[in-house]
């Protein structure tokens, strides 16, 4: 598998350009919250179980650039340096900067904001912002887990140091900088599946989880985890699976 037009790469992310329009002056950066790791001929050599893309479709007319971690990405705050790089550095042609990141990609697109030189638009959806994390990410958790649920989980949340980076009390979020994103435009977004109707498999799957287990989210990130305490917020009706899909209508009054 080859992923094509890869304009940025570090030990940390890379970014996609995944559309290109004429005659416009804004961007979104997608983040999803996969990881993705590509040679220098842009061949993949890892990517996440059940890695899914985002296509750039319903981002209205602007460019769509696309970020991933790395396999061996050092963690959200190395991420967030390296994309906050190059933001100042390679998008300064473009008058809007939107970013859009789901789940821990959105945790470290809220973070990132302390090293931008420049002012942009930040959409968060789904993240574990707050101290109490992803409790799916911690051993503790999985213990608790049947044979089924704990094979699928441990094949779905890696080793990886982004995951850790999420987990309760992990060093990230104790320190994460929920002050500088304030200074720009944003919008917080939390999720959660108590009443959403879906015959997704997966989203079916995830609502079943996050009652059998207590969760009180979207099935992955519990509300106490997503709710911030400083400022306003929308609450969506959707799954883990779903929300990232579901938000881009936020984005369009941003562009």
């Amino acid at each position: 598998m080859k992923i094509r037009n890869v304009v940025y790469k570090t030990r940390n992310i890379v970014v996609v350009l995944k559309r290109k329009v004429q005659n416009t002056t804004n961007c979104v950066i997608i983040g999803s919250g996969y990881s993705l790791s590509v040679n220098e001929k842009g061949q993949v050599i890892y990517k996440d179980p059940l890695f899914f893309a985002p296509s750039g479709k319903g981002y209205g007319n602007c460019d769509v650039f696309s970020m991933f971690f790395t396999l061996n990405c050092l963690g959200l705050q190395e991420a967030g340096k390296d994309l906050a790089d190059f933001i100042n550095n390679k998008l300064y042609h473009y008058s809007g900067v939107i970013l859009h990141g789901h789940s821990k990609c959105g945790a470290c697109f809220l973070n990132l904001a302390q090293w931008l030189n420049r002012k942009v638009s930040i959409i968060s959806i789904s993240a574990p912002i707050n101290i109490s994390g992803a409790p799916i990410t911690s051993p503790e958790f999985n213990q608790g887990l049947n044979i089924v649920e704990a094979k699928l989980f441990n094949y779905i949340y890696s080793n990886h140091k982004v995951d850790k980076d999420i987990s309760p009390n992990s060093n990230f979020l104790k320190n994460i900088n929920l002050v500088a994103f304030r200074e720009h435009r944003y919008k917080i977004i939390v999720s959660t599946c108590c009443r959403n109707i879906t015959f997704n498999p997966v989203s079916v799957f995830l609502k079943w989880f996050d009652k059998m287990h207590g969760i009180n989210g979207d099935g992955i990130i519990p509300l106490c985890s997503q709710v911030p305490t400083f400022c306003s917020f929308d609450l969506i009706s959707a799954t883990h699976a779903e929300s990232m899909h579901k938000s881009i209508k936020f984005v369009k009054p941003f562009l």
